[in-house]
């Protein structure tokens, strides 16, 4: 998982006094490694790739912006109301942040390893890809940069107090341009790959603990996440403390919000109760010993039945035998005058072929790494391509890349091979018959590195059908209502006129498909439900086929329908029951404990 937040000028004090160094507190806590610089353009700053983060250096990059050496200006100055830096924050499955806890000292080093590792491949990646800025009236015009710098602290627990293994990256809003001025990143660029790069995250923990202790991974989840066999659900649960905190605030709250509304909330709406509910839920963390903090965890899971031995057991631990690992080099080291990808908008800007523009970052299609044993790279390819197009009609690189990665077998691979399969992959996915490159014009600014996007064959065929079923259908008095029968809607049906005007069309134009859209909180379930009622009383069967067809396609069959229990839009609503067996033993059920 990776979040990020913004740092302003205004709340730089609270990753130096509450966070960072001073006092040890927070990035520093007590029993955690100082801070690390990370980054390519630590070169222009004087600083050293794994140097240890000091107060002074970061005060001078964060709150002033200003060379932590010479103190001269690195370009304009900070806004009173700027944005500084960008916390990045790499989170470990929680199978991981367990074995941490629970391990012995060796598994515990180990598996931080692997964390560090992992987290330099997905630094390693945004550094490749989003190390850009803009220049010119309205930042116009996108340029190149001699890469990123980011001050990387480590940290064990939750606010909870809960093991969780995680890495803070905070990333300097500056970036030294090819023509030698510091100037902002471009933010978009680093939250338009944010998902990938927390993707190939995974992709390398997932890797790098196989190989360095042994451990079989779960099936991957959406988000290309997945914990390690054998680690019980329970023990998860118990170390989830701040999430059920989080979801115990959130949870009534959308709720609530979405009786007001008569309606459910939107995906960017629910984020933004639950980034209310993490605000709300906060409580400043604490920074007991490591050794107490072990302690009460081991105390912990003794009392759900699970010692450290039955841990190492249940995830079939060992210590893999030492190999020479082809370590540390992460970023892509083609020369310079390498050309981009193909079908990717070059940054046009005079330095765009030098040693720090993005030809010189990008991996190239050739030389492509063998994936794993039995395993061809074109399926993981056309898997990881298949993903992005299911997921979304138009899609980006970034987009296959994150599926790429999900998709990545777990070999064994260091972390800088996950990185540099997952770059060419991409590529192979983008150049499969199945791809389609999608035009898209900027307005009144040079491309971005990001702007292309695709779509697949499948998409663009089935997109076609409907058109043609959508055309061919028009006026085809499908599900028609008489006006007379629509008309007491406008009058007393408690709907504005644009819903009204919307209730017309559905009803009363007979086409064989409609499309409503409208923003958030238009009231498009107050819209439908009325033409839903319409349809019911001229004696038209009302079907909400994405429900019954996901339920359907998950193995369930309907057991029956209650009517008129459910209250939503100012209305009574029917609710289908459904049913799935779970199982076929037929012995009693034992008492749960």
């Amino acid at each position: 998982m990776l979040s990020s937040a913004k740092i302003g000028t205004s709340s730089w004090r609270y990753y130096t006094d509450g966070v960072a160094c001073r006092a040890s507190e927070y990035y520093l806590g007590v029993g955690e490694a100082p801070g690390r610089w990370h980054g390519r353009g630590l070169e222009k700053l004087g600083l050293e790739p794994g140097a240890v983060v000091s107060e002074r250096e970061l005060e001078a990059l964060f709150a002033r912006g200003l060379h932590p050496a010479t103190g001269s200006r690195l370009g304009r100055a900070w806004r009173s109301d700027g944005v500084t830096g960008f916390d990045l924050t790499f989170s470990a499955p929680k199978s991981v942040s367990a074995l941490c806890a629970l391990g012995d000292q060796a598994t515990a080093a180990e598996a931080m390893a692997a964390h560090r590792a992992a987290v330099r491949a997905g630094l390693a990646y945004l550094d490749a890809h989003a190390a850009l800025s803009r220049r010119g009236t309205d930042g116009v015009e996108q340029v190149g940069s001699a890469g990123m710098v980011a001050a990387v602290f480590d940290h064990r627990s939750s606010r909870a107090g809960d093991p969780q293994l995680h890495t803070h990256a905070l990333v300097l809003n500056k970036v030294r341009c090819g023509d030698g001025r510091w100037r902002t990143l471009d933010a978009t660029e680093l939250f338009h790959h944010k998902k990938s790069a927390g993707m190939i995250y995974q992709a390398a923990v997932r890797n790098e603990m196989q190989q360095r202790l042994g451990v079989a991974f779960r099936e991957v989840n959406e988000n290309g996440q997945a914990d390690f066999a054998g680690v019980p659900d329970e023990l998860l649960k118990l170390w989830s403390k701040r999430t059920a905190k989080i979801d115990a605030e959130a949870g009534p709250k959308i709720a609530e919000y979405e009786m007001l509304l008569g309606r459910t909330l939107s995906s960017s709406e629910r984020v933004g109760v639950v980034k209310t509910a993490v605000l709300k839920t906060r409580a400043r963390k604490q920074h007991p010993e490591l050794s107490a903090l072990h302690a009460t965890w081991t105390a912990e899971a003794a009392g759900r039945g699970w010692t450290p031995d039955r841990l190492r057991r249940a995830v079939r631990l060992r210590t893999p035998p030492a190999r020479a690992r082809r370590e540390q080099r992460v970023l892509p080291t083609l020369p310079a005058g390498r050309v981009l990808p193909r079908n990717r908008p070059q940054v046009p800007d005079a330095d765009r072929h030098g040693p720090h523009g993005p030809a010189a970052l990008l991996s190239a299609r050739d030389n492509v790494l063998p994936v794993a044993d039995g395993v061809l790279p074109a399926g993981v390819a056309a898997g990881a391509l298949q993903g992005a197009g299911t997921r979304r009609a138009v899609f980006s690189r970034a987009d296959v890349a994150g599926q790429v990665a999900a998709l990545l077998p777990t070999t064994g691979l260091s972390a800088a091979e996950v990185v540099e399969q997952v770059e060419q992959l991409t590529e192979i996915a983008l150049g499969l018959d199945d791809a389609v490159t999608i035009s898209l014009q900027s307005v009144g600014m040079t491309p971005r590195a990001s702007d292309a996007r695709y779509a697949t064959v499948h998409v663009l065929t089935a997109e076609a059908r409907i058109l043609d079923l959508a055309r061919r259908g028009r006026r085809g008095s499908y599900g028609q209502v008489p006006h007379s029968a629509l008309m007491p809607m406008g009058r007393d049906g408690g709907l504005d006129p644009s819903q009204y005007r919307a209730v017309l069309h559905l009803g009363a134009g007979g086409d064989f498909l409609s499309v409503l859209t409208a923003p958030a909180g238009a009231g498009k379930t107050s819209t439908l439900g009325a033409a839903a009622r319409a349809w019911q009383d001229a004696g038209y069967r009302v079907v909400g086929l994405a429900s019954v067809g996901l339920h359907r396609s998950m193995g369930f069959h309907s057991v029956g329908t209650y009517r008129a229990i459910g209250w939503k839009g100012g209305t009574w609503h029917d609710v289908a029951w459904t049913q799935k067996a779970i199982g076929t033993d037929d012995d009693p059920p034992v008492e749960v404990r």
